[in-house]
């Protein structure tokens, strides 16, 4: 059961860092418009800067969360 536990731990803290990993790219795609990224997805240029301010801090906020939860599995094989 605990072996359970240690493994849940580090499959969803990698894959919510992966996650924030890919909200950060996007936000860097979108705000130095990198193949062609805001014509594609329809973002006006008023509200670009929001969305980039969004997505980063997303991103930010998911990237610790995620790191929490490997570096707490990281501590239970010890």
């Amino acid at each position: 059961m605990i072996k359970k536990k240690i493994t849940v731990k580090l499959v969803f803290g990698a894959g919510q860092a992966l996650l924030a990993f890919s909200y950060i790219v996007l936000a860097l795609f979108l705000k130095f418009n990198l193949i062609n990224v805001q014509a594609s997805l329809s973002i006006p240029g008023e509200a670009l800067n929001f969305y980039v301010v969004i997505l980063l801090a997303l991103g930010f906020v998911l990237v610790v969360g995620g790191l929490f939860l490997v570096f707490e599995w990281w501590e239970s094989l010890k």
